[in-house]
């Protein structure tokens, strides 16, 4: 995991690198009169950014595979590209393919919302700004704004923050003057001007980087985990593997990942036989880990009890339960107790296939 945690850090250091480029391209061409879309499919033509991430993506993958396995380094980008992890789901150079076709939506939208919120900003300052709770209301949406970005050489918003601060102050002193309001004004009326480059630059190195990132980190840690199958598929000594959350489980909602972890189908709590394993990576991010179990520390004459994961489900609170399904599949759950149709997530035991 740790190897893993390490090629999610290089992937995110490598798009920061990479998406530069292609977003000073977009930026450039939008203020020569393009608009968002065109500018986009120009910055494409002039640098292909969905080969050079597409081309991160595999790095990070072919560094997660520990084994070569005696292919040409062709054949194996071929087979990562090209090759789902199980029949009927979606290669990675498909997914791949659908980012880039959204490519133009989500950077719109991003600044479509920018935008709407400056203007909203602007149209409470121009009522004039003379209560604390007003002040702190246009705070509060410039945080927004700039929120997950470094703001800290950000000449314009940390001039609108300090107006704001220092109007927080008169107010309270009750010496707030017309002087000031239009100083906000003038600052905000600077924001507007020049906010879509900004805007520009924060979808793609949060919104559209978060895509991409979902991908790698699920693809990397698939790769992790065949290349532990390939390694042990000879070994018979090995029984089968242990589900083990990951140190940061607890700060997301109870999920899927719970249940792999804590049912017991026979072999012990989150123990699975090599060829009913739980579908892994369990969703997008997902950070567990799999132990490998030894033939000597399980019953091997035991059989696979799927009633296990009932028992498990039954014992959670209800809250914890609710989590687990969409409404209306909770309540056929209650009803039939056939979980496997119902587990939001849930992708059936597999015997997995090595690429």
């Amino acid at each position: 995991m740790e190897n893993v945690l390490k090629l999610i850090q290089k992937f995110n250091n490598d798009y920061s690198k990479d998406s530069k480029k292609f977003t000073k391209s977009i930026i450039l061409l939008v203020s020569k009169g393009n608009s968002i879309k065109s500018a986009i499919k120009l910055a494409l033509k002039d640098y292909n950014f969905n080969k050079v991430i597409t081309d991160d993506l595999i790095d990070s993958i072919l560094s997660a595979i520990n084994k070569i396995r005696d292919k040409k380094s062709d054949t194996i980008r071929n087979d990562i590209l090209n090759k789902p992890w199980v029949k009927g789901s979606s290669s990675l150079q498909k997914r791949v393919n659908i980012l880039e076709s959204n490519l133009s939506n989500t950077v719109e939208d991003v600044v479509l919302a920018g935008k709407l919120l400056v203007s909203n900003i602007i149209t409470i300052a121009n009522k004039n700004v003379d209560s604390l709770s007003v002040v702190n209301e246009i705070s509060s949406k410039m945080k927004l704004l700039y929120q997950d970005m470094d703001t800290s050489n950000d000449k314009t918003y940390n001039n609108i923050i300090d107006q704001l601060q220092d109007m927080q102050i008169k107010i309270r002193q009750n010496r707030i003057t017309d002087d000031d309001n239009s100083k906000l004004k003038d600052l905000l009326a600077i924001l507007l001007a020049s906010i879509t480059p900004y805007l520009i630059n924060k979808a793609i190195d949060i919104n559209v980087r978060s895509q991409y990132r979902a991908l790698n980190n699920t693809e990397v840690a698939r790769a992790a985990y065949e290349s532990m199958l390939y390694n042990d598929k000879d070994d018979d000594n090995i029984f089968g593997y242990r589900w083990k959350l990951s140190s940061i489980h607890n700060r997301f909602p109870f999920d899927i990942c719970d249940v792999n972890a804590g049912a017991d189908i026979g072999y012990g709590k989150g123990i699975y036989p090599k060829n009913k394993i739980p579908r892994y990576p369990a969703h997008p991010h997902c950070m567990c880990s799999l132990e490998k179990v030894l033939k000597e520390d399980v019953n091997t004459n035991k059989k696979l009890n799927v009633k296990g994961v009932n028992n498990y489900i039954n014992s959670l609170s209800e809250t914890d339960r609710a989590k687990l399904f969409t409404m209306d599949n909770l309540s056929k759950y209650l009803k039939t107790g056939d979980w496997e149709k119902t587990l939001s997530n849930w992708n059936y035991y597999e015997d997995p296939i090595i690429r």
